[in-house]
């Protein structure tokens, strides 16, 4: 599941779209059912208007409902993973309120500024562009007026949506929260034993490639100070022998200058 993003927020210019997407097209078997530059195959029988919103609204819809279960699952495994080892664990209902809340109110936003922008932006520009050119590609023609509208439209019905849960009041969110807890409870564990589980095994492997590391450097530190006692007992030599001839040398030469 990925988040719920769609490519006009944000992303057109004067040019609508970067140089490097395909040109949208609008044929009588293809039409756009959510906010991405997707199309799905018509049936023989064209889709009304109605139709194509309807089902841009649930597709869109869906994809909001299996993003708040997947950011409240990740929150109830962070939380279930880090208190692993104590008895009675809490679960910490007001943070997942938060991130109900939280998710809530960004993709509501999301979806009425998706709208906006198609609106105010991307139809202005696609109505001015009579005749579609196929050597320019990423732009938005009069022909795709219509997918255009229903796109926002779909963007609209889903944020009105969103916005009857964002809008509950403190009583009912934490109702919604101890239901989605009830209901991702399991599977978070789950989730949170596999990853102590992998944890476990990648500690064991660092634990493994760190006694072999150990070994070589047992083995280095031998050698080096195998290289340190010779170079100690050379520079040892070399220090005798330089006394030495400190000590010979002025005689020698109080004997040449007698003779």
């Amino acid at each position: 599941m990925t988040l719920v993003v769609s490519p006009e927020v944000n992303t057109y210019s004067e040019v609508t779209l970067p140089k490097n997407t395909t040109e949208p097209t609008t044929d009588s078997n293809e039409v756009i059912v959510r906010g991405t530059d997707e199309y799905l195959e018509q049936p023989e029988q064209t889709k009304t208007y109605e139709q194509i919103v309807e089902e841009g609204v649930e597709a869109q819809y869906g994809e909001f409902k299996d993003w708040l279960n997947w950011r409240v699952k990740n929150e109830l495994v962070a939380q279930i993973f880090h208190g692993l080892g104590q008895d009675n664990l809490q679960l910490n209902i007001g943070s997942v309120r938060d991130v109900i809340r939280k998710e809530m109110t960004s993709q509501r936003d999301h979806h009425f500024q998706s709208a906006t922008h198609i609106d105010t932006t991307v139809v202005p520009l696609a109505k001015m562009r009579p005749e579609a050119q196929p050597d320019i590609p990423g732009y938005y023609w009069q022909k795709d007026v219509p997918n255009l509208e229903a796109r926002s439209e779909i963007h609209l019905e889903v944020s009105e949506r969103i916005s009857q849960f964002a809008m509950l009041d403190e009583t009912a969110l934490y109702d919604l929260s101890e239901k989605y807890i009830r209901e991702l409870n399991v599977e978070a564990q789950k989730e949170a034993l596999t990853i102590a589980v992998q944890k476990i095994k990648d500690l064991e492997e660092q634990e493994r490639k760190n006694k072999l590391e150990m070994v070589d450097l047992k083995s280095v530190a031998a050698v080096l100070a195998e290289q340190l006692k010779k170079a100690e007992a050379h520079i040892a030599d070399r220090d005798i022998e330089l006394h030495e001839y400190e000590m010979t040398t002025p005689s020698v030469a109080s004997e040449q200058l007698a003779a």
